[in-house]
């Protein structure tokens, strides 16, 4: 059960046990939902120091519930250090689930005083060792922008995030464009330009074609969510300019690109920079290249 629904049933249990004449003599508050919220922060203190790790990370989902219950002095005073020592927990699995379930406690307590001790968090998982934590992680993103806002998104949150473009697993780089994807349509097109573009930009000249591969799925997956006269101008034309590319794989993911970007895009821009490209990219001397062209330019013939 939801451990602020627990709070609520024992409040309204506890107001018909008191008789009516004496409810306000014999409450031990004058907001019986706060004492007992309290009550029940004492057992989380107490369960974050469990033995049994699965203990820990079920708690790390549910104890944030209590905070709107609490309010904002009581839930800093009693709620957050609990919070914390499961925010600093050794098992990566729970770190991962207080951080799932934070909406609750950023409307009551803000996002400058979560911040200060989320990131730290946040930049650990980002590093472990397991690929499965740090796609986890890298999931939650869109809803901690959703959360809280542009602000917490500091110069290390956006490097985190264009850091995982680099990453060893190949899922994990897919994710990452995808990322970037998400984080453009809550943010917007500007703030994706201003502070993803030009870290990007080093990315779609690094010396492993892996990354530049990389570069290409994330301005992909950018202009489809972007603004088209924006992305016309600022996304579009960088993608082009990898079509000339020195590794075959390189060419070959711009030509796929511009098939899932035909349908984002006007005639115009698909008859002035579409077109050239594929042309160029049509007598490539790589048969990959060809047959990838030819599929794109099929699909815009039909």
């Amino acid at each position: 059960m939801n451990i602020a629904k627990v709070a609520e049933t024992e409040c309204d249990v506890s107001a018909l046990s008191i008789p009516k004449g004496k409810q306000q003599e014999e409450s031990p508050s004058k907001h019986p939902r706060i004492s007992i919220a309290r009550r029940l922060v004492k057992k989380v203190a107490v369960l974050s120091e469990d033995d049994n790790e699965n203990v820990r990370a079920a708690l790390a989902m549910v104890a944030t519930d209590l905070a709107p219950l609490l309010g904002k002095e009581i839930t800093i005073s009693d709620l957050v250090p609990q919070v914390l020592m499961l925010l600093r927990d050794s098992t990566s699995e729970v770190r991962l689930n207080v951080i799932s379930s934070l909406g609750s406690l950023n409307k009551v307590i803000g996002v400058d005083l979560l911040s200060q001790s989320l990131l730290p968090a946040i930049l650990d998982l980002a590093n472990d060792s397991k690929w499965r934590i740090r796609l986890a992680i890298m999931q939650h993103i869109p809803l901690l922008a959703k959360e809280l806002g542009e602000g917490f998104f500091n110069d290390d949150m956006i490097r985190l995030c264009v850091s995982w473009l680099g990453d060893s697993i190949s899922s994990i780089r897919v994710a990452a464009a995808e990322n970037l994807k998400e984080l453009t349509s809550i943010f917007g097109s500007d703030w994706i330009i201003d502070n993803i573009f030009p870290p990007l930009s080093e990315i779609r000249q690094h010396q492993s074609y892996l990354r530049r591969v990389t570069a290409v799925q994330a301005y992909t997956s950018i202009a489809t969510v972007m603004d088209p006269e924006i992305s016309k101008i600022e996304c579009i034309p960088l993608i082009l300019m990898m079509a000339t590319d020195s590794v075959a794989n390189i060419r070959f993911k711009v030509a796929q690109s511009l098939e899932i970007l035909v349908p984002h895009c006007d005639e115009n821009v698909i008859t002035t920079q579409f077109r050239p490209v594929l042309a160029m990219l049509a007598d490539d001397s790589d048969r990959d290249v060809r047959f990838f062209t030819e599929k794109t330019l099929r699909s815009l013939n039909s």
